[in-house]
């Protein structure tokens, strides 16, 4: 996803949640890090069939820091 949708996309979030500035994101385990600089080790969770690590931060931080690693992969 170009870096543009994805700030679209988060413009279009702030405007649904109540805390855009407090947000959780998870990375299967097999992509977390890959270029990320995730701490490791970090919080996990686990959902069915997948072992996430998770990050914190803000809605436009996923614009900012994971570029093109868009939506399918947090």
């Amino acid at each position: 996803m170009p870096e543009e949708q994805l700030a679209a996309l988060a413009d279009v979030l702030v405007q649904h949640i109540t805390t855009p500035d407090d947000c959780w994101f998870g990375f299967w385990e097999g992509r977390a890090g890959h270029g990320m600089n995730l701490p490791h080790p970090g919080p996990r969770v686990h959902i069915p069939s997948r072992k996430n690590y998770l990050a914190r931060g803000t809605v436009r931080d996923a614009v900012r820091t994971l570029g093109s690693c868009g939506p399918d992969l947090w």
